[in-house]
């Protein structure tokens, strides 16, 4: 089987909003809004051949604002707004880590582009 390629975005401020006048953190579904033109941008991606996936830091897991289930219900309702749009994700990455934990899978380090890659079959150099 030919691996996939696929494009990688963050979540927080490019997908939905952050720091906007609405939304400062994102910590539970009612403060998930997508970002305008985000829906119709990965439509877009789906049909020129890519697989799009989110990848994006949590440390609010790891500090205690949020729950992994609070998270879970975040991505459901991200998954949700796209849906209405016609747009849809293959997959969301997450480090639940503290930004100073010194894992792997924290970006700026690639964990999990290559645990998606491995998972997916993605090629990375084609990504």
């Amino acid at each position: 089987m030919k691996s996939a390629k696929a494009v990688f975005l963050d979540r927080d401020g490019v997908v939905n909003e952050m720091n906007t006048g609405r939304v400062r953190q994102v910590n539970g579904p009612d403060d998930v809004h997508l970002l305008p033109g985000t829906a119709e941008a990965i439509r877009g991606l789906a049909e020129a051949g890519y697989r799009v996936y989110v990848v994006t830091n949590q440390g609010g897991v790891g500090l205690g604002y949020m729950s992994l289930a609070d998270l879970e219900a975040v991505h459901k309702r991200l998954e949700e707004l796209l849906a209405k749009k016609g747009a849809r994700l293959d997959g969301i990455a997450f480090c639940p880590h503290k930004p100073d934990y010194g894992c792997a899978c924290r970006k700026p380090q690639p964990g999990m582009l290559l645990e998606l890659a491995k998972r997916h079959r993605l090629s990375l150099s084609e990504s």
